[in-house]
């Protein structure tokens, strides 16, 4: 797993320069807005990001909506 979480850092910082900033990638499973916000309590996050299609009709935005709704700290929305 090393390799690829070394792969992936490798190739975000080529479209997105990292300069001093600390990333940790952590795997999960289970809900998607439960396993966001618990990482969020337990990491004590700043702020989340979250990328978005602009779709917000039922089932497509449900992940969304729980983040939303339940996150404990401020959430930025970027429409890809």
């Amino acid at each position: 797993m090393a390799g690829l979480t070394t792969e992936f850092l490798n190739r975000l910082a080529c479209v997105c320069p990292l300069g001093h900033q600390h990333v940790r990638i952590i795997l999960a499973h289970g809900d998607i807005a439960t396993e966001i916000l618990r990482l969020s309590e337990t990491q004590s996050t700043d702020l989340i990001v979250l990328a978005w299609r602009g779709i917000w009709e039922a089932p497509r935005a449900a992940t969304m909506k729980g983040i939303l709704r339940e996150a404990q700290c401020p959430t930025m929305v970027v429409r890809t």
